[in-house]
């Protein structure tokens, strides 16, 4: 970090190998089949990765610093993001007529319909139902 440029960290082979191999275990007691090594331990494209991004500059963007890298390392090479020109709109595009949307129906509102409660109890039957006796207790003293 005190350079400025990237250093990848190391990873473990032994503890991807291993975890290759508790997955292949699992798999067989599921009676499934266990994915490919390759999958799991990616070791050649990991190092592929690793050394592309090693030394990358912290001070610009990723793009900018992997084409920087891209150019040192193979001066003759096309760009690895060629720029690529913005199509303009066509006249024909751009004068679409379009109509007018239809009237769309406004919601239908519900009436308020208080639901019926008992006046001794102070309860509705679903309350009275569903709640125990202490939570009856609580909603009665809400209603007084």
């Amino acid at each position: 970090m005190f350079t400025n440029k990237f250093t990848p960290i190391d990873f473990s082979e032994k503890a991807l190998f291993d975890r290759y191999l508790k997955i292949k275990r699992d798999e067989s007691i599921a009676n499934r089949q266990p994915p490919s090594i390759r999958e799991v331990y990616p070791v050649g494209d990991l190092v592929k990765v690793k050394s592309r991004h090693y030394g990358l500059s912290l001070d610009d963007t990723y793009e900018n610093a992997i084409l920087k890298k891209e150019k040192e390392e193979n001066p003759g090479r096309n760009e690895l993001f060629p720029k690529i020109p913005l199509r303009k709109e066509s006249d024909e595009q751009s004068n679409i007529q379009t109509p007018a949307l239809p009237n769309t129906p406004q919601p239908v509102t519900t009436s308020n319909i208080m639901p019926q409660v008992n006046p001794t109890t102070k309860l509705t039957s679903v309350e009275s139902a569903l709640l125990s006796p202490t939570e009856q207790a609580i909603r009665q003293t809400q209603r007084s």
